[in-house]
């Protein structure tokens, strides 16, 4: 799972001057960047930066993993209402109160064009498709617009003479839009809208057709979809987190949230004030939301249940997903590999079937261990520290083809590393005992297959003969 960066407001007398960089699952900060508060719908990261524009200043500001200090610092000319960085990290682009838009390089901090009247209004949200090939804007002037990046670079980079034409505007809003998802595909990725009109409207970015619109009780502040686009996840004024199903969607349509078993209108109920920003991780399984309230709600999918909360010291402006890359370089192996994990995996052997989870999914990797060794356990095993093999400490065997690694429910004290340390050992005899076996009954199966392939062959050539 991804690791959360979160950035707060100034309330009363109370300033939080923090991004704060931690682990959704034991809450644990792994890290907190100085410097100034990232303004709303203004930070992203690419290819493992974090790009924060920072709130009531004309800057943005660059960090990278492993890095104390910011890596870069980009000063625009006016104070920026949203930035976006693009997926390969090599530019990022600013929206201002006055309706611009200008494309920044960021490992020179170099300006590379500026629309100047990209919209009428503030720009309340900026979003690169996963190609970075298009950028879309998002403005309180109720409309939204698609820009083709290649063409902003001709008109604008060069002497081409001319304004640059959007490729899309959509105006179906009656009210100011808040904020912008755009889901994978590239050029036949879905867009999503949220206005203040209390809609939801999902658009076809190919075609530029709307493709349905989803009505909620309240205002909407933020919008999401999980990585399939099954669901459309809509932050509202009300402090609910509404839910709407993509299966049913009809061209025009306007349809309502779907309910769910365990809540009346399908919504995850926790925040008591409006919901500022939500993000979901790439499994589908975790949905992150920030609010005015000053709390970061981290949520189970499924069950519609809030699984942890992170206090800010006021309102929460933004939040991001980083790599576990970020966990890595900043923590020990108590944050990398943090205790109460919420589930288990299992390594498949051809000895026993196929391990599904509640959702259907095949569960194929070994907890614990680096994704370069998750087929080999072998060599993840050779290559494991005794620390590593420390935070297992347990080991079940499950059947005949399963070998199940259970999380630790606490954390271990200090007093017990020794005998922790011993069981640990135990406990890797036990897993090379097993690889042993598999080992051995994967050259028998080998041998049979051998042999009944040799007698097939004797057989029709005796025939032929």
């Amino acid at each position: 799972m991804e690791v959360v960066a979160s950035s707060s407001s100034q309330k009363g007398d109370k300033r939080d001057v923090c991004i704060h960089v931690w682990d959704p699952v034991s809450g644990v900060q792994l890290r907190g960047y100085r410097g100034g508060v990232a303004a709303p719908q203004s930070l992203c990261s690419a290819r493992g930066l974090l790009v924060a524009g920072q709130q009531g200043r004309p800057a943005v500001h660059v960090w990278a993993p492993g890095a104390d200090q910011m890596q870069q610092k980009l000063v625009t000319a006016e104070t920026g209402t949203a930035v976006a960085c693009s997926p390969d990290s090599r530019f990022c682009a600013v929206g201002t109160g006055k309706g611009k838009v200008s494309l920044w390089e960021i490992a020179s901090g170099r300006l590379m064009c500026t629309m100047e009247s990209a919209h009428y209004r503030r720009i309340s949200a900026l979003r690169f498709t996963d190609d970075g090939a298009h950028l879309i804007s998002a403005s309180h002037d109720a409309t939204v617009r698609v820009w083709r990046v290649s063409e902003m670079f001709e008109r604008l980079h060069t002497a081409v003479p001319g304004a640059v034409v959007p490729w899309h505007t959509w105006s179906d809003h009656t009210l100011p839009v808040t904020d912008v998802h755009c889901g994978f595909g590239g050029l036949t990725a879905r867009v999503v809208t949220g206005s203040k009109d209390c809609s939801c409207k999902v658009w076809d970015l190919t075609s530029g057709e709307l493709l349905c619109t989803f009505a909620f009780p309240s205002d909407v502040c933020a919008v999401s979809m999980d990585p399939v686009e099954e669901f459309v996840y809509a932050g509202c004024g009300d402090g609910k987190i509404q839910r709407a199903n993509l299966r049913p969607k009809i061209q025009g349509s306007t349809l309502a949230p779907q309910a769910k078993v365990g809540s009346s209108d399908g919504s995850f109920i926790g925040h008591t004030l409006a919901v500022t920003c939500i993000s979901i991780t790439f499994d589908g399984c975790t949905l992150v939301s920030g609010s005015d309230d000053g709390n970061v709600r981290v949520w189970d999918t499924r069950s519609l249940q809030c699984t942890r909360v992170y206090d800010h010291k006021g309102p929460v402006t933004c939040i991001a997903l980083l790599p576990r890359a970020w966990a890595r370089e900043h923590g020990g192996k108590e944050q990398m590999d943090p205790v109460g994990k919420t589930f288990q995996r299992r390594l498949y052997t051809p000895s026993a079937g196929l391990n599904m989870d509640a959702a259907g999914c095949v569960n194929t990797k070994l907890q614990g261990l680096p994704a370069t060794h998750e087929h080999d356990p072998a060599a993840a095993l050779a290559g494991s520290s005794a620390t590593e093999i420390h935070n297992q400490d347990t080991a079940t065997l499950v059947g005949l083809g399963y070998t199940e690694i259970a999380s630790p429910a606490a954390p271990m004290r200090n007093s017990a590393k020794t005998s922790g340390t011993t069981a640990a050992v135990d406990d890797r005899s036990v897993l090379q005992a097993e690889i042993d076996r598999l080992t051995a009954e994967n050259a028998q199966w080998k041998e049979a297959a051998q042999a009944l392939y040799t007698e097939a062959t004797s057989t029709i050539l005796s025939k032929i003969v």
